[in-house]
């Protein structure tokens, strides 16, 4: 599952290369796919420790939640150390603070409590994704907005802006399944599909309704839970898979055509969206595309079916381990790296989506084998569970 958590990254790094700088270059999934396949793959994951590892006498719920702090936060922190220090040194030498920019340009224009629940938000991860439904009014006070594009509209400042590592609302949701995950996962399968039929109809209700666009389309929690309950049912079908056999060469043949689906699912939508255009539901379901909406959910259905198969294909490979090791430090570390070669780059073509790419794992595998590997030995060493 290495290999896919790392396409699932690098897709989420053109998104932000796309939306920082406006080259648009080859695509993958979509960064909304990207990012609740994560999210899927975390629920798989979460399920499959709670129902082997964390069993019986062996589980302890602040035990569990100490091992997913440990992962995270040290990684985020020395990341969220770096952001500051990388902008700060940009603003010192070429008079550039990248991320820090919209708080420098306007922290005057900010109350204390836009500034105190930004600081928090940074520090902790926790309510980060609520960035995404507040604005400022003229007092520097924030107020909440559905209306996304309005907000973004609106003169500086905007408040997801004053997010240092763009991409970390996601670890906010990771961290909310992992409070509860342990009082749900361990359920019968009749229960997850439940949790995720009702997550499902709100979605569709709030659809229904016109929320079907930014920031709801995948930042509200509520929503995205369902994404965590379709990895917890593959879990289930995981279990009861296990005495399925197929041959190797036949899964290996599926997992590669999984991998060029992955790669070519964007393009392939974009040529068949222009051929065979339908804007959307009318005013039954408004601004949803049904062609982007079914090719979207047959992506998710595979990946469930096949992630049971895919895990023990992949579970013993010492590069596909490196890829999914590598995964969570090119996740977070990405965003201030794109401002700063966008400064430093004088180039908008695939070269400088490689050179970007190329200093990003750079910088990840230095992460990786600095920090995270070395805390993740000390963790095994001092906690029985992991």
């Amino acid at each position: 599952m290495g290999l896919i958590r790392f396409l699932l990254a690098i897709t989420i790094i053109h998104g932000h290369i796309y939306g920082i700088w406006g080259f648009e270059s080859f695509h993958l999934v979509s960064s909304p796919i990207a990012f609740q396949s994560f999210f899927l793959i975390s629920g798989f994951y979460i399920s499959f420790a709670l129902n082997t590892k964390y069993v019986g006498e062996r589980f302890q719920y602040k035990n569990f939640l100490w091992n997913r702090f440990f992962r995270i936060y040290p990684a985020y922190w020395t990341m969220l150390f770096a952001t500051v220090g990388i902008s700060l040194l940009s603003y010192l030498t070429i008079g550039d603070a990248l991320v820090l920019e919209p708080i420098i340009q306007h922290i005057s224009e900010l109350g204390i409590d836009t500034l105190l629940y930004t600081a928090i938000t940074n520090i902790t991860l926790i309510g980060q994704e609520w960035m995404f439904f507040l604005g400022v009014d003229p007092q520097g006070s924030m107020f909440f907005s559905d209306d996304f594009l309005k907000v973004v509209a609106a003169p500086d400042p905007v408040v997801h802006h004053l997010m240092l590592i763009s991409q970390a609302w996601a670890i906010s949701f990771m961290m909310l399944f992992y409070a509860i995950a342990p009082y749900i996962v361990r359920r019968k399968m009749g229960v997850i599909i439940g949790l995720l039929l009702l997550s499902l109809v709100l979605r569709m209700g709030f659809v229904y309704m016109g929320k079907g666009l930014e920031p709801w389309k995948y930042r509200f929690f509520p929503f995205e839970f369902g994404m965590f309950m379709l990895g917890a049912l593959s879990y289930k079908l995981y279990e009861r898979w296990q005495t399925v056999q197929i041959r190797t060469s036949y899964l290996w043949g599926i997992f590669w055509g999984f991998i060029l689906l992955s790669c070519f699912y964007d393009s392939i939508g974009r040529w068949f969206m222009q051929n065979h255009p339908i804007s959307n539901w009318g005013s039954v379901f408004p601004n949803l595309n049904p062609i982007y909406m079914i090719s979207q959910w047959i992506y998710y259905g595979l990946l469930v079916c096949l992630m049971p198969f895919f895990f023990d294909l992949t579970k013993n490979l010492k590069w596909d381990q490196f890829l999914a090791n590598i995964s969570f430090p090119v996740f977070i570390s990405h965003f201030v790296l794109i401002h700063l070669c966008g400064k430093l780059i004088p180039l908008r073509n695939y070269a400088f989506v490689l050179i970007v790419l190329l200093i990003v794992c750079l910088f990840s595998y230095a992460l990786l084998k600095g920090l995270i590997i070395p805390l993740e030995k000390y963790r095994k060493e001092n906690y029985t569970l992991n």
